[in-house]
């Protein structure tokens, strides 16, 4: 059985894979460059993937799990910062629950190298917080403290606080494959997949590219394309031109345009510190005959690098 996801939130608001943009959030670009003074440790260190706490967050979160699980992924334009989190843990009942907070943490690098990445004012009833210095060196550890207080209803209430030592996670780079049963589908073909239909994916990846509309490398942007079995519509597609694909706390979402005009997006998960898996839970497809929610989550897709 599966805990309710708070996520979910965002999704309903917004749509699919679109939150990120739909919902006035966005990723703030500068041209600003990293700063490289003798004086002043390198931000551009702290970006990427990290794991701050426990193991990787699966997307769904087992209503019997007690673990608090922490990812964290930093966007760096010079001494500005913007995270993204994915956070599991229990509420103040004990029942656990999940949370994405999709690049909507902000902070600056001081001169010393400490930073604090928080979430902007105007969430209310929530407060989120990362403190720590950027490591001392490309892929080091460093250290830090993370504090989160929540008195909603949805999830629940809970606090957290805990120092931590931030793990390095791997780049979402390489080629990705794998195939899998769909458990339920929503949309729009006259004839729907049943469950148990087999589909494929192989997806080539590279982390660390420009937004769209962009020259400025972003350490949580990812371009790449995608080969695909099982959809009579199309079978391949390329990074989409028009919506980011980003790595937000651990959550992998990724937008293509394929060969019949639709885009396909992808929602999952990495699941190890050497970035070597992908678990896929939902697949959007946007326009074309194809149109639909085509639902994994109770037996992710698991693509192998």
């Amino acid at each position: 059985m599966l805990a309710t996801r708070y996520l979910l939130r965002a999704f309903l608001a917004c749509g699919f894979a679109f939150a990120l943009l739909g919902c006035g959030v966005s990723i703030p670009v500068t041209t600003t460059s990293t700063s490289t003074s003798a004086s002043t440790p390198v931000s551009a260190d702290l970006g990427g993937n990290w794991l701050l706490l426990g193991t990787m967050p699966a997307y769904f979160v087992s209503t019997g799990s007690t673990s608090t699980n922490l990812a964290l992924s930093v966007d760096v334009q010079g001494t500005n910062l913007v995270g993204a989190a994915s956070l599991q843990a229990t509420c103040s009942s004990g029942f656990p629950f999940s949370v994405n907070f999709q690049s909507v943490l902000v902070g600056t690098v001081d001169a010393d190298g400490s930073f604090t990445l928080a979430l902007p004012s105007g969430f209310t009833g929530e407060a989120f917080t990362i403190t720590g210095k950027v490591p001392t060196s490309h892929g080091a550890a460093w250290t830090g403290q993370v504090t989160y207080t929540s008195t909603l209803t949805t999830p629940c209430t809970t606090s957290l606080s805990s120092a931590f030592v931030a793990t390095p996670v791997a780049d979402v780079t390489g080629t990705y494959a794998g195939q899998g049963n769909l458990v339920q589908f929503n949309g729009s073909l006259s004839v729907p997949p049943a469950p148990g239909v087999t589909y494929g994916f192989s997806e080539v990846l590279q982390q660390r590219v420009p937004l769209p509309s962009s020259t400025v490398i972003s350490d949580i942007a990812m371009g790449g394309s995608i080969q695909t079995t099982g959809f009579p519509c199309f079978s391949k597609g390329t990074q989409s031109s028009t919506f980011p694909s980003l790595i937000q706390g651990n959550e992998v979402f990724n937008q293509f345009t394929m060969d019949d005009g639709s885009t396909l997006q992808t929602l999952g998960v990495v699941t190890n510190t050497a970035a070597t898996q992908l678990a896929v839970s939902f697949v959007e497809v946007v326009g074309g005959k194809c149109q639909g929610s085509y639902i994994f989550n109770s037996s992710p897709v698991l693509l192998s690098r």
